[in-house]
């Protein structure tokens, strides 16, 4: 019986261990991928590009008809609140609210509306983006596609954008 005990407070002490060392493990693998979901990568092309204000303007296609409703209301300039679809990457757009809230809390992002095309297909909107991407940007002609790093939740229009690049451009 004495045997038997001291078995079981071993196997219970190695348990222990595992499971302290499981939980450590899902605790870093939690952070890690914590901060990588701060951020999210969207895709679009290259309508123009304002050097001297650090601004781009881009268009994407639009996602989901549904969530345009209020495309019709909107005037070149009006301050929106745009929100990509997807889980990981953004693929699309898939709604965009009128003024500076939104329903979502991921990939979302204030953007400046300019148009919409091909009966509301695909939007055209202006961004800023920082101003050590201005050149590589600079770069490309109109018809190129960049890739875009937001957060999920800016606390503004001036930080939409943390990064931006040329589509092709993986480094």
């Amino acid at each position: 019986m004495i045997r038997n005990l001291d078995q079981t407070r071993h196997t219970w002490k190695h348990s222990l261990f595992a499971a302290l060392g499981l939980m450590a493990w899902a605790g870093m693998h939690n952070t890690t991928a914590a901060a990588e979901e701060e951020t999210y990568t969207w895709s679009a092309e290259l309508v123009a590009l304002d050097e001297a204000n650090s601004t781009i303007t881009v268009k994407s296609r639009v996602f989901n008809h549904a969530g345009i409703e209020s495309l019709p209301e909107l005037s070149a300039g009006d301050r929106v609140m745009l929100t990509w679809s997807g889980h990981f990457t953004a693929s699309g757009i898939r709604t965009i609210t009128p003024g500076t809230e939104s329903d979502f809390d991921r990939f979302t992002m204030p953007v400046e509306f300019v148009a919409s095309e091909r009966d509301g297909r695909y939007v055209q909107f202006r961004v800023p983006i920082p101003s050590q991407d201005v050149t590589n940007i600079a770069a490309l002609t109109p018809g190129r596609w960049v890739t875009g790093t937001s957060p999920h939740r800016p606390a503004g229009w001036d930080e939409a954008v943390t990064a931006i690049r040329a589509f092709t451009d993986v480094t």
